[in-house]
């Protein structure tokens, strides 16, 4: 037992410095090191787990195993394993997928910090907001809500399945609802998966100008024309020259849609790939090369007399059309357009209420995306000085706004801020808060419309057939050409006939400025 009466007194004040000091120290090593981010709490097949201070070196994780900071662990094939975070949150991985503990922590904090390596986790947060930064930025999940993370082409997927959540990336804040997915780049922007990829070349064709011009614009929902009939299908003899002559594969015989070369889409699938087909009666042979560009890999080219056609997967293409002679040469005009193709059934409720958005006046830059109605947004100022009262400045394309508060934040009804850009700033006492970019815009992956009927592959071809559902205000229903009305809720019911030729029966939805959706019901056996 140390004796402190026998030390001067400086020494005895230098030693129980020291000894807080190291105290000081052990405890934050615990509290950062030692204390787990994560332990197992579920696995199935093999499990491994390395630690920081041995970087792959990995071994068998039982269950209870625990995790710190740097921290890795990974799953086999046909294995999947379940982590408790230390805020009760989880973090589920599938078969052959490895996760990593990022090892500098935030300072004071002890919010989840990780990566998805390889393979595909879903991270699902408990009854409180949960916080979590990635190696490319961070994201804010209300409660309740599960995000699905993959590595993505260059960067990291981010995919809401239930719930809302914020991503925080450099400079800018997006707000994501279910459905919405995002890849996060190296540089920490934003890109929306169902955004078509950039193509350069100009079509040839004032429309199919126009059409590439609204595709970049909007997410590929801008687009003219009602599908060409069925019947225009090419000649088995005229096809079977054309691949001969091109020496290219032809696409699908058989189609769920055909459309006008030149025209921008999208498709909502409830089972893709989606066969496409484009009529050739434009060309002077008739015949015409199809070129596909999306993110999923290399272009691919089909070649088609009469008709050319592709299976496209869930996602996003840009594509040319180049008319050929019978040789493969190229003979006469190009087209050019933009398609998006959709995992979707149709059957998700549509938005009845605005959402509601909170976003702090940092210096960043919000983009809040709405589906049926304008949102509401609530602006605050942190860290602002005392005063007895506080004005935020609104500055819009038609103009400025000023509004007075008696508190650092404001809150504007549904709709007081309309779609396009906002910069808003608050000043109080002398100072001002950082100039805060707003950015308002339709989201062009949320559903717009919810079909109740018909379910895909009830019917048989030719079959007279109930089209039910309900669409965003603003959007035109037809199918085959024909209108389908609707009541004050936007809803629509009528009897249609299946055609007898085709493979689906094709619900078009068009709005004037939103583009062109198509919804694709298969028949019995299609």
């Amino acid at each position: 037992m140390m004796r402190l009466a026998r030390l001067p007194f400086p020494r005895w004040v230098a030693a129980v410095t020291a000894a807080a000091l190291v105290c000081g120290l052990l405890g934050w090593r615990y509290f950062y090191r030692e204390r787990p981010l994560a332990t197992l709490e579920r696995a199935l097949g093999s499990v491994a787990r390395d630690y920081h201070a041995e970087l792959g070196r990995w071994q068998a994780a039982e269950r209870g195993a625990s995790f710190a900071f740097g921290d890795g662990v990974k799953t086999g094939p046909a294995s999947e394993a379940t982590l408790a975070l230390f805020d009760s949150s989880t973090l589920k991985l599938e078969p052959k997928t490895t996760v990593r503990f990022l090892d500098r922590p935030p300072a004071g904090s002890q919010r989840a910090r990780f990566d998805v390596l390889l393979g595909g986790a879903t991270l699902e947060a408990d009854q409180a907001a949960l916080e979590v930064e990635f190696a490319l930025g961070g994201a804010r999940l209300e409660p309740h809500t599960k995000l699905h993370l993959t590595p993505g082409v260059a960067g990291l997927k981010v995919e809401v399945t239930v719930g809302s959540a914020r991503l925080l990336g450099s400079g800018e804040s997006l707000e994501l609802q279910v459905g919405d997915a995002v890849e996060i780049m190296p540089d920490r922007t934003f890109r929306r998966l169902t955004d078509p990829e950039p193509q350069a070349a100009a079509p040839a064709s004032a429309r199919a100008s126009a059409a590439v011009e609204a595709a970049a614009a909007v997410d590929a929902t801008a687009g003219a024309g009602e599908p060409l009939a069925p019947s225009e299908k090419p000649t088995s003899d005229a096809a079977a020259g054309t691949k001969a002559a091109a020496g290219l594969p032809r696409g699908p015989e058989s189609v769920d849609l055909t459309a006008t070369p030149g025209d921008s889409f999208v498709i909502h699938d409830p089972a893709p790939p989606s066969a496409v087909g484009f009529g050739t009666a434009g060309c002077p042979s008739g015949a015409a090369r199809l070129t596909l560009a999306s993110s999923h890999g290399a272009a691919r080219e089909t070649f088609g007399a009469g008709r050319v056609s592709a299976a496209l997967a869930a996602g996003s293409y840009r594509y040319t059309i180049e008319c050929t002679a019978p040789n493969g040469d190229k003979n006469g005009p190009v087209t050019r357009g933009a398609i998006s193709v959709l995992a979707d059934a149709g059957t998700r409720r549509l938005a009845k209420t605005a959402p509601r958005t909170s976003i702090d006046a940092d210096g960043r830059r919000y983009t809040v995306l709405y589906q049926s109605l304008l949102p509401a947004i609530s602006v605050a100022w942190p860290n602002a000085p005392d005063a007895p009262s506080y004005t935020l400045t609104v500055n819009s394309s038609g103009g400025n706004r000023t509004f007075t508060s008696r508190r650092a934040n404001y809150a504007f009804a549904a709709g007081a801020l309309g779609e396009g850009e906002h910069e808003l700033r608050f000043d109080a006492a002398g100072r001002r808060s950082r100039p805060t970019g707003v950015s308002i815009r339709f989201d062009n992956a949320a559903p717009t419309a919810s079909i109740s009927s018909p379910i895909d592959g009830s019917f048989a071809p030719g079959a007279s057939v109930l089209v039910a559902g309900a669409a965003l205000p603003g959007w035109t229903v037809s199918v085959a050409g024909r209108t389908l009305e609707q009541d004050p809720q936007n809803r629509f019911s009528e009897e249609v006939t299946a055609p007898a030729g085709a493979r689906a029966v094709l619900i078009r939805f068009s709005h004037p400025s939103r583009g062109v959706h198509y919804y694709l019901k298969r028949s019995a056996g299609k």
